[in-house]
């Protein structure tokens, strides 16, 4: 998993740990607080995105397989 898909993850059930998380991760030198940032942002969109494509063909699916 990336830095950005953790911090994402941690940040639904508790944001102080994803910011903390952050923090730690900036102060390795690995990454940069920016970089873990970006990713986060890039990977919730994507998650927001791929909840949205579900929720939109979940009634087509249901409706094809209550006709058939």
């Amino acid at each position: 998993m990336s830095a950005g898909a953790e911090v994402t993850a941690r940040w639904r059930t508790d944001p102080e740990d994803a910011v903390a998380l952050v923090h730690e991760l900036a102060a390795s030198g690995e990454l940069a607080a920016d970089e873990i940032l970006d990713e986060a942002v890039d990977t919730a969109a994507l998650t927001a995105l791929l909840a949205l494509k579900e929720a939109r063909t979940a009634p087509t699916r249901a409706r094809r397989q209550s006709s058939a």
